[in-house]
């Protein structure tokens, strides 16, 4: 099973960012490294504005400026952006048909589910290279020091 590695603090604020909006979808990107052997550490979570409009309490999107200004950062530092996170403000922590269509193949998608705007769940999935699935990850909390 592929794991998403990931400091407890960085995690924390996936899920604080993910209340803040209820009961909107929070969304954000992963950056970090792909390891051997299909683990991914994540050594920065960078928070998006959900650029979907209307309809940002049933989906997200990320600006396409948002998402060249994270990724020239982190290629600076020697980093990639490995992922992204988002919310689920009314239902569990699996991907939806339109995450798997718009989702990015090989990229770790991490998913915060809500109740009534607290977090209760957090897992993450990776596409298949095909686009046809999700992969569930482990989700394991790293000791690496949080670089937020």
């Amino acid at each position: 099973m592929p794991r998403l590695l990931i400091p407890p603090g960085l995690l924390r604020a996936a899920r604080r960012h993910a209340a803040a909006v209820y009961p909107e979808e929070c969304c954000g990107l992963l950056v970090g490294r792909r390891l051997a052997a299909g683990e991914v550490r994540v050594t920065r979570v960078e928070s998006c504005d959900n650029a979907a409009g209307v309809a940002r309490g049933a989906r997200f999107a990320i600006a396409p400026e948002r998402l060249f200004e994270v990724w020239r950062a982190a290629r600076a530092r020697r980093d990639e952006v490995v992922g992204s996170y988002h919310s689920h403000p009314r239902s569990p922590a699996v991907p939806s048909e339109r995450d798997r269509r718009e989702g990015w193949p090989g990229a770790s998608h991490l998913i915060v589910s809500l109740a009534d705007g607290s977090p209760v769940a957090v897992r993450s999935w990776r596409l298949a290279p095909d686009g046809t699935g999700f992969v569930e990850e482990r989700v394991e909390l790293d000791a690496v020091e949080d670089r937020r």
